[in-house]
């Protein structure tokens, strides 16, 4: 399946992109979504998710427009033509 995949702030220069189509496996989450690409863009990418488990960074996760956060989005499926959007900001802007 494809999901698109959006990302906001600091992402866009790690990725070099604003947006993109990636493949998963049927029945893939969010979090089968993350370590894809954490995979593809490697440490740079990661250092946000790492920073939102020690409470540096809130890193929001939309799925077709219905927000949630990491890691509490890990779990949710997702299915082809899905919209995912990335945006992660350091807790002095996002509180």
């Amino acid at each position: 399946m494809r999901v698109r995949v959006e990302y906001r702030t600091i992402l866009i220069d790690v990725t070099k992109r604003d947006a993109e189509e990636v493949e998963l496996e049927e029945g893939a989450t969010v979090g089968d979504l993350i370590k894809t690409l954490v995979k593809k863009y490697g440490d740079d990418f990661e250092i946000g998710f790492k920073h939102a488990r020690r409470r540096m960074v809130r890193v929001f996760v939309e799925v077709n427009e219905e927000p949630s956060t990491y890691p509490e989005c890990t779990n949710i499926k997702l299915k082809d033509g899905d919209r995912v959007v990335i945006t992660p900001l350091p807790l002095a802007w996002g509180g």
